[in-house]
């Protein structure tokens, strides 16, 4: 090729590598920005969804502990003593110790109501006599009574028979802090 045409053909040439770049910096460049930002974006929404789908899973999750938390202070709650608890826990006590074979010899409300939390907790003074095993199986009972009862201070002695046994233990149950206060004056 001669010198001479190859200067005919710079011409074209730059023009051709102007219209190339300028082909690449007015349209491809600009999508090649728009192409990263939709990734970009695109990844985005990846993360967000994978972390929604785990608050979801989650809060499902928080949503099943919560019922079931509820359910077992529901279930606790149903186990309280009512505003009468006095006349409630002898009927109570009553009951077991028939169904036992035991005879309730005393029945005394003890002390002042101790502070629970959202709770009172009220106590008792009992006294029971019977056959020993019998007494044994009142304590059994006691633990599927219909409220939450529950036996501190203990102590077993010979009954004046001599055939039986003679407990005597401190009894005490919960009750919501509002039937505490309408309960204060009830007695037996």
């Amino acid at each position: 090729m001669d010198k001479r045409m190859w200067w005919k053909f710079a011409p074209a040439i730059a023009g051709y590598l102007i219209l190339v770049g300028g082909f690449y910096f007015l349209v491809l460049a600009p999508l090649d920005q728009r192409a990263q930002v939709a990734a970009l974006k695109l990844r985005q929404d990846e993360e967000r969804l994978i972390t929604l789908s785990a608050r979801a899973a989650e809060s499902g999750e928080v949503r099943q502990l919560r019922a079931r938390a509820d359910a077992y202070l529901a279930a606790f709650q149903r186990r309280l003593v009512p505003a009468d608890r006095n006349q409630a826990v002898l009927g109570e006590l009553n009951a077991i110790c028939r169904e036992c074979g035991v005879a309730l010899t005393s029945l005394m409300p003890e002390k002042e109501a101790a502070d629970a939390g959202a709770f009172q907790k009220v106590f008792w003074k009992v006294t029971l006599v019977g056959p020993y095993h019998r007494v044994g199986l009142f304590l059994n009972r006691l633990e599927k009574a219909r409220y939450f009862l529950a036996v501190e201070d203990f102590a077993l002695a010979p009954a004046k028979d001599g055939a039986a046994v003679q407990a005597q233990f401190t009894l005490y149950a919960f009750e919501p802090k509002a039937a505490a206060k309408r309960g204060e004056g009830n007695g037996t």
